[in-house]
């Protein structure tokens, strides 16, 4: 029975090639010192590689844990970054687990707004408040680590490239696959539907086109929408309401109305009625008394002061 789990659990030639097209084994040029088990060798830049061997052991491992969770939304997945949504997104989605996309508020574990029983983050730097808060709550974690990053309050670390948004796809796509395999749901002989692809990040905005018309929608809405999150509800976005506002013509300026431009004061008598003759501003500048005295004050020049007497006088007190 054992040797039948070992061969099962072994990766195929396609999923070695997926991971290395995906460059899931490349690190960083910086390394943590508990992440040194994990790193086979060095390239000639200072990039570390991580042993393939490894990260799949640590991936099935992770995947056994989260097929023996009873309940799905018991398991709570997290992601800040930007590259780290979409997968995220796809992997609670396939698996039907609780997601959090973006920014974690403090207080989610601490105050039992949320009360998981495993954590999923797909990067420790990135999730650090989450992370501190499940160890706060005693909630193990699962986090998907770089060469450099740090595995403190991480239960089980699954190294991989964190940086690339191909990589961590095709990492939680390779895990949702494996759990789905655990739970029976997905057979081993039998090819995925699901392609790599669906669990890639993008921000391009792509084309919808229907019977009525074109509508441009962007993948962000076609990505979360439906979704299952963690405060309630689907995502709601705006919908079309079929108004050509291109052929629809422009309201007519308040300033310029007719109605408005013939009597703007109504019957307000006209002794309160502004004049409509512009205004001189320059006239109403007062004159000099006298133009041809000398400047006084700051522009006054140091000699002009010789003439007054307080300059003259001593400046020493009488207490002196």
């Amino acid at each position: 029975m054992n040797n039948i789990n070992h061969v099962i659990l072994d990766p195929t030639q396609e999923d070695i090639l997926l991971l290395l097209a995906a460059k899931c084994h490349l690190g960083t040029t910086n390394i943590s010192p508990k992440m040194k088990k994990y790193v086979y060798s060095r390239l000639g830049d200072g990039t570390y590689i991580i042993d393939i061997n490894k990260m799949w052991q640590k991936l099935m491992l992770a995947a056994c844990i989260l097929a023996s969770v009873k309940v799905s939304t018991d398991v709570y997945v997290a992601s800040t970054s930007v590259r780290g949504r979409r997968p995220a997104s796809k992997l609670s989605m396939f698996l039907n687990m609780v997601v959090n996309l973006g920014r974690f508020s403090p207080g989610t574990l601490t105050k039992a707004i949320e009360e998981p029983q495993l954590l999923v983050c797909l990067d420790p730097y990135d999730n650090i408040q989450a992370i501190t808060e499940s160890s706060r709550c005693c909630i193990p974690v699962i986090s998907f680590a770089n060469s450099d990053s740090s595995l403190k309050y991480v239960d089980i670390a699954i190294p991989c490239n964190t940086a690339g948004s191909q990589s961590i796809g095709v990492m939680c796509y390779l895990l949702a696959r494996a759990v789905l395999r655990l739970r029976g749901k997905v057979d081993y002989n039998t090819p995925w539907k699901v392609i790599p692809d669906m669990f890639f990040h993008t921000d391009e905005v792509v084309r919808q086109e229907d019977g009525e018309g074109d509508a441009y929608v962007s993948s962000y809405q076609e990505e979360y929408a439906g979704g299952f999150w963690s405060g309630g509800g689907d995502l709601q976005f705006a919908e079309d309401d079929g108004v050509n506002w291109e052929n629809d013509n422009p309201k007519t300026d308040w300033m310029t109305s007719k109605s408005i431009a013939e009597e703007p004061f109504g019957d307000m008598p006209s002794s309160f009625v502004p004049s409509a003759e512009p205004i001189n501003w320059a006239e109403d500048t007062p004159e000099l008394d006298n133009e041809t005295s000398e400047p006084e004050g700051w522009d006054a020049p140091a000699s002009t002061n010789n003439n007054n007497p307080k300059w003259q006088e001593s400046t020493r007190s009488p207490w002196d």
